[in-house]
């Protein structure tokens, strides 16, 4: 895709500003992924004043992470678990 079709969205992370050229269909997802990055890092900011920003944003990080690791758990069991649905009717109709 070239540079032309993409766009040029502004948003705010913490104190900082940035520009960031991206699909016209990721500008919600985006704006979304700042916002709940905002409320994290002030969540974290008002339960521990007087951390520096590397600190704050490292705990943000990580608990982001932690959600990134927990989906793909839950959605590797789910893959379990139809696989072991998949495997059982292939035994009930092998059986029968």
């Amino acid at each position: 895709m070239g540079e032309s079709n993409l766009l040029k969205v502004n948003i705010s992370i913490g104190d900082r500003k940035y520009t960031l050229n991206i699909k016209p269909e990721q500008e919600e997802l985006v704006r979304a992924a700042a916002r709940k990055s905002n409320e994290l890092i002030y969540k974290i900011t008002s339960s521990s004043p007087g951390r520096d920003v590397v600190d704050i944003t490292s705990f943000a990080l990580l608990q982001l992470a932690l959600k990134v690791v927990e989906h793909e758990q839950d959605k590797e069991l789910d893959n379990l678990q139809e696989d072991i649905k998949a495997l059982n009717a292939q035994l009930t109709n092998y059986l029968k």
